[in-house]
């Protein structure tokens, strides 16, 4: 079968095609397709369902040749397309897109692959193999000036992750990396705005990473500093340096903030690097030793960048804390303190001022004694301790003093919207305070509040509250500091650095 001359054509459009195919035999053909498309969105009715309703739009013009068999068939292609925009993050933007290229069963490869919009430009000479996909000669523009450069070798198949593979089935672990990549004064809230996305930081970012080797055995080296992570009122600047050799990470770390000290941190972590440990969401190995350890001499919470504060406005935090023996039994060992912080979290909590604490590790606990705050014109003390896994977390809190009274305290089970505390005073009959049970998960933040009360005639009572996510139902939680001459059931007395548990 020979098509001297197909073409279709809809307005200023046109595809054209020609050729010819053995209709016996082994299938051998040879054929030449040519296009012009002024606006893609025109056709968005040919899309699949997901698709039709999405923003698509720009020109295209391709011309491809191929010869050979359906088995095993080479070619060449060129495409160029102007003002493309697709609905797939970063590429919302419209794109001016330039590929040209040789194919056959081994590879395909593009001598020129090219996307420029107004602000960014990203080239590079593209091989995509049956088993990896390299990048030679990239370079990252921003605004007209380099900011990445280097090249990438990477053992993964571009052809089966299009089968529908997913990325890691895509990866070969047999394959080697090849990674020699510089970055230089990037931007990032430039950087994402530039792809029309919403920044999730900003800072300038500077760094090298060399890797080798295939996944089993890596090695890999990486420094980088970020200066000016933010938003912030002060300037800061993050060293980072980690290597990987042998399952074995080392890292060293150190940032300035501001007027603060610089804080420091050196770890060795037993990585687990494949693709079933990978697929598992774990890479750090949970029987082998592990070793973090940081020291904070003195880190002003000001001085952070905006949404590392903690909900803290101001105050001095110091200490040092270390991590050992292995991720399935951690041991934790150190002091910290925090000195004049004032915090305003989210709801249900009040805001706490004139806050300070001393908080001491030991193996899988944190033990605070004491912790001391103001809420309105009331001073609190506590003394609590701190649990975690890998998931959840528990806190748990007695008052010192004053004694604090429940006021009409909710029934169990209800949600609660706030937690207020109001003056001090002595009221006959109320509920006094002795424990306080927070839980939660590490991601999720606290879910239930677990309070145990004693009343003057030493009748127990224990009620577990939720945290409101919303509920127009929701209560609040009252509180009242007694006085000291009703402060019966927890007589106070000096504060003691060994834990009161």
């Amino acid at each position: 079968m020979t098509v001297e001359k197909m073409e279709v054509r809809h307005a200023q459009d046109f595809v054209r095609a020609e050729g010819n195919f053995d209709l016996a035999g082994s299938h051998r053909f040879a054929g030449r397709l040519t296009g012009a498309i002024d606006n893609l969105g025109a056709y968005a009715a040919l899309l699949p369902g997901e698709l039709r309703s999405s923003k698509i739009g720009g020109g295209v013009t391709f011309d491809w040749t191929g010869d050979g068999t359906l088995a095993a068939h080479s070619g060449t292609m060129q495409l160029f397309a102007h003002g493309l925009q697709v609905p797939v993050a970063p590429l919302r933007l419209p794109l001016d897109v330039t590929l040209e290229g040789t194919y056959s069963p081994q590879d395909i490869f593009f001598r020129t692959f090219k996307l420029a919009s107004d602000r960014i430009s990203l080239g590079a000479f593209l091989l995509l193999g049956q088993n990896f996909t390299e990048l030679q000669a990239l370079t990252l523009n921003v605004d007209g000036v380099p900011r990445i450069s280097g090249t990438l070798f990477l053992p993964f198949s571009f052809s089966r992750w299009r089968a529908g593979s997913s990325l890691l089935e895509a990866l070969d672990e047999g394959q080697k990396f090849d990674v020699d990549l510089a970055v230089d004064g990037l931007d990032l809230k430039q950087f994402a705005l530039a792809l029309g996305e919403q920044a999730p930081a900003s800072g300038v970012l500077y760094g090298k990473v060399a890797a080798f080797g295939p996944l089993p055995s890596l090695q890999l080296t990486m420094d980088a500093q970020l200066q000016n992570l933010g938003p912030s009122a002060e300037s800061n600047a993050i060293n980072f340096r980690t290597h990987y050799a042998d399952g074995r990470a080392d890292l060293d770390l150190k940032a300035i903030f501001g007027v603060s000290a610089p804080l420091t941190a050196k770890a060795w972590l037993p990585l687990l690097l494949n693709k079933s440990s990978l697929a598992a969401g774990n890479v750090l190995d949970p029987a082998e030793q592990l070793f973090l350890k940081i020291d904070c001499p003195a880190l002003f919470l000001e001085t952070l960048p905006n949404d590392w504060r903690w909900k803290a406005d101001h105050g001095l935090l110091s200490g040092s804390i270390s991590f050992s023996n292995t991720a399935q039994a951690p041991m934790v060992s150190g002091t910290t303190q925090i000195l004049n912080a004032q915090f305003a979290p989210q709801p249900p909590w009040p805001e706490l001022r004139d806050l300070e604490a001393e908080i001491y590790f030991a193996n899988s606990e944190a033990f605070i004694n004491p912790l001391r705050f103001r809420v309105n014109s009331n001073t609190l003390s506590l003394r609590g301790r701190f649990t975690t896994n890998t998931s959840t977390f528990s806190l748990t809190l007695l008052p010192v003093e004053p004694a604090i009274a429940l006021l009409d305290p909710p029934q169990t089970g209800t949600q609660l919207a706030s937690v207020r505390v109001l003056d001090g005073g002595t009221n006959v009959g109320e509920q006094h305070l002795r424990e306080i049970f927070l839980r939660g998960g590490i991601s999720s933040g606290p879910a239930s509040l677990t309070i145990s009360s004693e009343s003057e005639q030493s009748v127990l009572s224990q009620t577990t509250y939720f945290l409101s996510s919303g509920d127009g139902s929701a209560t609040s939680l009252l509180l009242r500091p007694v006085s000291p001459e009703r402060s019966t059931v927890f007589p106070s007395g000096p504060v003691s650095a060994k834990p009161l548990f």
